[in-house]
C-alpha cells in the first residue's frame, strides 16, 4: 500500500516535470489524498522552470554555501530559505551544494521519502543540517532493514539516492516503471506452474 501511494505521488512529480516544472521541495507533507482517493502533489512554492544549460555551468562552479550556523540542531523536516532552498531532510546533494537543481533532484527527494516510509527511518544519518549534508554528499546511505520490500525495489530506490544526478534514473517515469514492477509482483500472487 505504501509503495502504491508513493507511485501515485511520483506520477504527480513526473507530470510536473513533463510540464517543465521542478518542484524542489517534495516531501510527504506536500502530497495529499483527494476526496476521490487520488494522490495529489502540492505546494509548488519553491518550484521553478527547468534550468537552461548556461545556468547549469554558472551554478555548478559555485562553492557550497553551508553556513556555520547549520551545525546547530534543526528540525530537518522544515523548509529552509536563504542559502538553502528546500527541506534539508529531503534535499539532494546538489541542493546542499547550491548547484543546478533539476528533475533528478526531485527524484532524490522522492526516494528519500519512499525509503523513510518503507523502512521507518531516513536513509541518511544526521541530526544537524551540516551532519546531514555531509552524509548526503558522501552518499552514506543506511543499510535498509531486512523486510518484505523486494530487492529490486530497494535497488531502484538506492539508485535514485545516488550522489551524482547522472547516476540516478534518467526520469521519474523510468523509476516509477521499476517500482510498478515491484508493486505488481508484490500484489499479484504467483500462479502455480
Amino acid at each position: 500500500q505504501v509503495l502504491a501511494v508513493y507511485c501515485d505521488a511520483g506520477r504527480g512529480l513526473a507530470a510536473a516535470h513533463a510540464a517543465g516544472l521542478i518542484h524542489r521541495d517534495f516531501k510527504p507533507s506536500n502530497a495529499i489524498v483527494g476526496d476521490d482517493g487520488r494522490i495529489r502533489v502540492l505546494d509548488f512554492g519553491l518550484a521553478r522552470a527547468r534550468a537552461r544549460p548556461s545556468d547549469k555551468a554558472e551554478r555548478d562552479e559555485a562553492p557550497p554555501r553551508i553556513s556555520p550556523s547549520a551545525s546547530a540542531t534543526l528540525d530537518l523536516r522544515l523548509t529552509r530559505t536563504g542559502a538553502l532552498l528546500g527541506t534539508p531532510a529531503y534535499m539532494a546533494p546538489e541542493q546542499f551544494l547550491d548547484r543546478t537543481v533539476d528533475a533528478a533532484s526531485d527524484q532524490f527527494a522522492f526516494c528519500v521519502a519512499l525509503y523513510s516510509a518503507l523502512f521507518g527511518e531516513a536513509p541518511f544519518p544526521g541530526s544537524t543540517v551540516l551532519a546531514l549534508c555531509e552524509a548526503v554528499c558522501a552518499g552514506r546511505v543506511r543499510t535498509p532493514r531486512p523486510g518484505p520490500v523486494p530487492a529490486h525495489v530497494v535497488q531502484a530506490i538506492l539508485r535514485g539516492l545516488a550522489v551524482d544526478p547522472a547516476a540516478r534514473w534518467p526520469s521519474m517515469d523510468l523509476l516509477l516503471a521499476e517500482l510498478d514492477v515491484g508493486l505488481t509482483e508484490h500484489l499479484v500472487p504467483a500462479r502455480p506452474r
